[in-house]
């Protein structure tokens, strides 16, 4: 009797061992730099965390990375102070390196071959991503330093400009004819 385990491929595909070692990396890189823009981190944490990146690396579509993203958010937020440390945007990449490829090993069966218009696609989404930290945490720091009080108007403008990324965002990534 064929069962659908039996017909699982033997092999990775081209693309998936790299992913799988990059999802790993993600996690250790965030680990680095929560270490070197705080007080360091507990060693049972960060061995936790890289424990649940090789688990995210061998199963990547389970909520296993949702879980390493928000440990990884509450790490920092426990061992850094200072919000417009220059290694927020080493975190973000590191997030950041870490969803991609863990989003592109789960959408597709282990074996399965990229093209290169695929490598290419999920490259530029990470490009952006990645670019747009350093804006972002350009506008933290200036912030940090500024004295705004409770200003409604800066309220304002940064929920207008959150919507309006989300807008933009949106209108690029849900498009009827769009393909992974």
């Amino acid at each position: 009797m064929i069962t659908a385990h039996s017909r699982a491929p033997r092999r990775a595909g081209r693309m998936q061992v790299p992913l799988r070692v990059v999802i790993v990396m993600g996690v250790v890189l965030a680990i680095g730099c929560t270490r070197a823009a705080g007080d360091g981190s507990i060693a049972a944490i960060d061995v936790g965390l890289v424990g649940l990146g090789l688990i995210c690396a061998i199963l990547p579509d389970t909520h296993v990375g949702l879980v390493i993203v928000g440990s990884i958010g509450i790490n920092w937020v426990a061992a850094v102070d200072n919000p417009a440390t220059p290694w927020a945007i080493g975190v973000a990449v590191a997030i950041a390196m870490f969803h991609a490829a863990t989003a592109a090993a789960s959408v597709a069966p282990l074996g399965a071959s990229w093209t290169a218009a695929m490598a290419r696609r999920w490259s530029r989404r990470f490009a952006v991503v990645a670019a747009v930290s350093v804006p972002v945490w350009g506008a933290t720091a200036v912030l940090d330093r500024a004295d705004v009080g409770r200003s409604p108007a800066l309220v304002t403008a940064a929920l207008l400009s959150l919507a309006a990324s989300a807008l933009w965002i949106r209108h690029e990534t849900v498009k009827p004819d769009h393909r992974v």
